[in-house]
């Protein structure tokens, strides 16, 4: 199903089920609903995170750059975000693998391939809250 909001201007991608009872949307603005699907029964290969979410968090701050998106610079949207490319191939298992892409890392270029590297924003989130858990952590420590 695909429709436009009020006023026309805002299309949203519908994906659903023959029951009509779930779905997933894609809105124009670039977000999705839902946007946290964290049902166990979709999962396998669970383990806990074996990362140092503090030192990775510390690691891609520097990397965190505001942009506009490509055909869309006279617009008043700027974003802010991290670069895939940016980030991909880190040494730190924990980060490299929060970039996804579909095709085998050999043939993607950032002029050559019609695919795009996207980040896991979820896992990044994952990981902030581990950082803030180990913050507290240290704060509780030197409080006492």
């Amino acid at each position: 199903v695909i429709k436009a909001a009020a006023g026309g201007s805002q299309y949203t991608l519908r994906l659903q089920d023959y029951a009509g009872s779930n779905q997933f949307s894609f809105y124009g603005n670039g977000t999705t609903s839902p946007a946290d699907i964290s049902d166990e029964r979709v999962k396998t290969n669970i383990t806990n995170f074996d990362g140092d979410a503090l030192a990775n968090i510390k690691t891609l701050s520097p990397l965190i750059k505001t942009f506009k998106f490509k055909d869309h610079e006279d617009t008043w949207n700027t974003h802010t975000g991290l670069i895939a490319q940016h980030i991909t191939g880190s040494a730190t298992a924990s980060i490299s693998r929060l970039v996804h892409h579909l095709e085998p890392e050999a043939s993607m270029s950032l002029s050559g391939s019609t695919q795009r590297y996207r980040l896991d924003y979820k896992g990044l989130t994952a990981q902030l809250i581990r950082a803030v858990a180990q913050l507290e952590a240290r704060v509780a420590e030197l409080e006492s």
